[in-house]
Parts: structure tokens; C-alpha cells; sequence
């Protein structure tokens, strides 16, 4: 039996403390409305802007085309994931395979093609999981939402999310050392680079200071229209930058809470954890922060940003890192 499919018994959450209203949810569906206001609404302090928004692309990238051998990996081989709302297993395409295939090939050309993502593919169940190691579970930021999205809908994510991994490589849209979700590079080179420069500077007698940020609410935060915005400055073509923004927006979920699955409601932005293109499309989202004054001082990994001040005093690191930091909020 898959693992996803057995039973573990049922998580009963506490009653929570509304942050939004500053209230208490004791029933089951004040609870689903507590997790939606608070860890999936709109968490970015500025506004979105139109999807026509003129830009200058700086460069041209081009898109490959999709092979059988593609889908193949990205459906068949990707492992035995928890069914989304179609409640569709891997296992049953596997079967179904030689029937099917000629079909999903059109069909996933034909969604790159025409730029669109099916809406039965944006519908996620969401589950509420703890974090480990809290200290107050009545909090909803205690919790973290996982989106199960359908099995073949994350093929097709799957898929083009590896293209666009290598093609953000190969044409430098990513600085150096912008990780997290990238083939080729991994949390021990971040480490590796960091730790040098630190030790680096120190054989030298400097003064070294490495001022760490974190992107409050990360894909919750990316807003559709500046996310469309973004990869039309970055070049990416015309069609994938309009699969984006069908996948992107218009999404709905159902809220799965202490064994039981809510009604459906509509998702006003944020990029779904669990899909395996958000976390590409979110580096992607605040790729001009590692680019900005020194790069070869700027470090990140997924959310997680850390800038590397050098000189011959603290208080002249600081002052360096304040305006960076304020260079980067801006």
C-alpha cells in the first residue's frame, strides 16, 4: 500500500487564535477560514501590477521541444506522490501508459503551445502540516499549507520546470550564487563559497560581516502580474511566459482539515508549495536582488538571503550592509 494512503490517525488541531480578526476558531470550519486568511492570502506589502505592463527584454531564450522521454520522466519516474483532487495515483497512469501516452504528449504541447494551464490542474487539496519544534500550535503560523495537485498536472510542472532550471543557467538569468532548485549547484557549494570568502578576508586581517534576510511568506508573497512582468524582462518567450501566468492565476483549493475536505474556494495570488515549478519561478521572482551592488557579496538559497560585508572595521561593515539591506527592500 502506497504510503500516502495509510492511515497514520487523525491530526485534531487545537483551536487558533485569528491573527487576521483577532479572534478564536473553535469549529472546524472557523478553523479552515483561520488557515485562509492567515497562510494563504495575499502576504506581499506592495500591489500587483497589469500583465501588459510594457518591458525591455534582455535577452532571448530559447524554448526546446518536448520529447515522449520527457513526460515519461517527469510522470512515470517521479515517485509514488499523494493524489491531488482528481484522485488520480502515479500507479494508475503507470498502468494506463501505453494507452494514454500519445494523448498526454498532445496535450502537454498543446498547454506550452497555446500558453495555458487546464483548471483542473489549479485545483489543490490543501493539507495543513505542524512544524516541528513550536511552541504555540494555537498560532496558525505554526502550520504550513502543502498543495496536493493532481498527479498529471505536476507532470506537465514537473517537466517544463526542469527546462527552465537549465535554461536559467545556461543564459545566466540567475547569479552564481542564487541556489535552491538549480541542477548543478547545492546548499554545500552556498556553504563552500561562503565559508571561503569569510576565511578569505580573515587571512587578510579584515573585518567580516554576513548580514542574513529571509522573504516573508516566500511564495505567498509572488504576485501573478510582477511575476509575468519579471520573466518578460529575463527574455523568456512568449509562450511559456503566458503558461506561467495561466498557471499562476485563477487557482482554487479545498481545505482538508482533521479528516475532512471543505468547499472550494478561489486563491487571490501566491505560488502553490508543493508543485514543482514554484520554487524555480520564485527564484526567478527575486532574481534582481542577487544582482544588485556586489553579486559576488550576495548568497542565496531559495528564501534565504545572506550578504558578505569586508573592511577594515565593524562599524564600516555595518554601514555598508544597512544600505544594502535597504537597496534590497526597496
Amino acid at each position: 500500500m502506497a504510503k500516502w494512503h495509510q492511515s497514520t490517525g487523525i491530526y485534531h488541531t487545537p483551536p487558533l487564535a485569528d491573527l487576521s480578526k483577532q479572534t478564536i476558531a473553535n469549529t472546524i470550519e472557523e478553523k479552515r477560514e483561520t488557515f485562509a486568511n492567515n497562510l494563504l492570502t495575499n502576504l506581499a506589502e506592495v500591489d500587483d501590477i497589469p500583465f501588459d505592463t510594457p518591458t525591455a527584454p534582455s535577452r532571448s531564450i530559447t524554448f526546446p521541444d518536448i520529447a515522449i522521454q520527457d513526460i515519461e520522466l517527469a510522470i512515470l519516474k517521479a515517485g509514488n506522490t499523494a493524489p491531488g483532487a482528481d484522485e488520480i495515483p502515479t500507479k494508475i497512469l503507470q498502468v494506463a501508459w501505453l494507452q494514454i501516452k500519445e494523448v498526454t504528449l498532445s496535450l502537454f504541447k498543446g498547454c506550452l503551445h497555446l500558453g495555458h494551464h487546464p483548471k483542473c490542474f489549479r485545483l489543490a487539496t490543501i493539507v495543513i502540516i505542524p512544524k516541528p519544534n513550536k511552541s504555540d500550535y494555537t498560532n496558525p503560523r505554526s502550520y504550513r499549507p502543502i498543495a496536493l495537485l493532481s498527479v498529471l498536472g505536476k507532470g506537465l510542472e514537473r517537466l517544463i520546470a526542469k527546462k527552465v532550471s537549465w535554461l536559467a543557467l545556461n543564459y545566466q538569468v540567475l547569479a552564481n550564487q542564487q541556489l535552491g532548485a538549480l541542477p548543478l549547484r547545492s546548499s554545500v557549494d552556498l556553504t563552500t563559497c561562503v565559508t571561503h570568502d569569510i576565511e578569505a578576508s580573515l587571512k587578510q586581517g579584515l573585518k567580516t560581516t554576513l548580514l542574513t534576510m529571509d522573504v516573508k511568506g516566500a511564495f505567498d508573497a509572488v504576485l501573478p502580474g510582477r511575476l509575468v512582468n519579471r520573466l518578460r524582462e529575463q527574455g523568456w518567450p512568449n509562450n511559456l511566459v503566458r503558461w506561467v501566468q495561466s498557471f499562476a492565476i485563477n487557482r482554487s483549493i479545498k481545505i482538508r482539515l482533521d479528516g475532512e475536505i471543505g468547499p472550494e474556494t478561489k486563491l487571490e495570488c501566491g505560488l502553490p508549495q508543493g508543485s514543482p515549478i514554484s520554487p524555480i519561478l520564485f527564484m526567478l521572482y527575486i532574481a534582481p536582488l542577487f544582482w544588485m551592488g556586489k553579486p559576488q557579496s550576495r548568497f542565496g538559497y531559495a528564501d534565504d538571503i545572506a550578504i558578505l560585508a569586508t573592511s577594515n572595521s565593524l562599524q564600516t561593515n555595518c554601514d555598508s550592509l544597512k544600505m544594502d539591506m535597504q537597496e534590497t527592500l526597496e
